[in-house]
């Protein structure tokens, strides 16, 4: 029953009731949608990643979605592929990272391979294609509570040694080098960049990781380095490998070079030095010349907290201010 109106008196009114066999158009477009998205819930962790996620993440990640595409290939996929999304339990959780202790995988790579599994069923649950959200990292016990922050900076003498050797190697991982050691920008950053990002004086990093963009200015080392490229289209890449396709990852050279030079040999896995090495290095450079605000606008950080897990403190300054009290 419920209620209505009748000359202005409030009245009570019986609900006519359904005959058997028929049904509202309401209810009838209910069932129609549910029996659309069944199929979708059936669907087995190996089918939603092949026809639903590895799309998603082609698209919006242009790195990261290599990683886990061999997370679930080399680990998410022998264990749980044949599993529906909708029955994946925080016991199927257990059997994941078990398996993934078993390899003796590092405590980072089980952080990350797991944080695709739950990449994968956010978006499914985002969707609507299972009701429930995935357990946080502590509910499956992959959360790291070590310092993961990289603490060695590449010396002058190392940098010359490091483009002196691309150069004579490999033009192209030469130039996208001295690129980054002249902004500090993320390598992501280089690989996206394009022409039509490039004025006479500025340079704008667009769709960063944070989702917001940025613009820094050119200096001359900087434009000298940007004249000596050969292709400028405006949609073109700026920076291309030796086959002319874009890169995805830091030049391989890159990485023969540090092992060529022996910069890493007996170091510990946080002190070697890689790509991001050289953002580390610059955002250091510029910590002892720069304003913290000056310092975040050029590196990309909304946060003073991000720039602290890059910025070291000068050892002089320290000791002169405390020689003053």
């Amino acid at each position: 029953m419920e209620f209505g109106w009748v000359d202005g008196r409030k009245s009570l009114q019986r609900t006519p009731k359904l005959q058997k066999g028929k049904t509202t158009s309401t209810s009838t477009e209910t069932k129609k949608q549910t029996q659309t998205a069944k199929p979708e819930v059936e669907a087995t962790l190996n089918s939603y990643w092949k026809e639903s996620y590895l799309s998603f993440a082609k698209r919006t990640k242009i790195k990261s979605w290599h990683k886990e595409q061999s997370h679930f290939v080399n680990h998410l996929s022998p264990v749980l592929g044949e599993k529906k999304l909708a029955t994946i339990s925080i016991i199927d959780w257990d059997k994941i990272i078990t398996n993934l202790v078993e390899k003796k995988l590092s405590e980072r790579s089980i952080e990350y391979i797991s944080g695709t599994l739950r990449r994968v069923l956010r978006h499914a649950h985002l969707r609507g294609i299972i009701s429930q959200s995935p357990p946080s990292a502590k509910a499956v016990g992959t959360t790291i509570t070590n310092d993961n922050r990289r603490k060695r900076t590449i010396q002058p003498h190392e940098k010359e040694m490091i483009l002196n050797y691309l150069k004579e190697n490999d033009a192209n991982a030469w130039r996208i080098t001295l690129f980054a050691f002249l902004t500090g920008c993320r390598a992501s950053e280089t690989f996206k960049l394009e022409w039509r990002h490039i004025t006479n004086t500025h340079i704008t990093f667009d769709n960063t990781k944070n989702g917001s963009s940025r613009t820094i200015p050119i200096s001359n080392t900087l434009q000298s380095l940007l004249l000596s490229c050969e292709e400028r289209t405006p949609t073109n890449r700026v920076f291309l490998r030796k086959d002319y396709t874009p890169y995805y990852e830091a030049p391989a050279t890159f990485r023969t070079c540090i092992q060529t030079l022996g910069f890493n040999e007996g170091r510990a896995r946080l002190d070697r030095i890689t790509f991001h090495s050289i953002r580390h290095t610059v955002a250091t450079e510029l910590a002892n010349r720069l304003d913290l605000r000056s310092l975040m606008d050029i590196m990309g950080w909304k946060v003073p907290a991000m720039a602290l897990r890059y910025m070291h403190g000068n050892e002089l300054q320290k000791l002169a201010a405390l020689e003053m009290l």
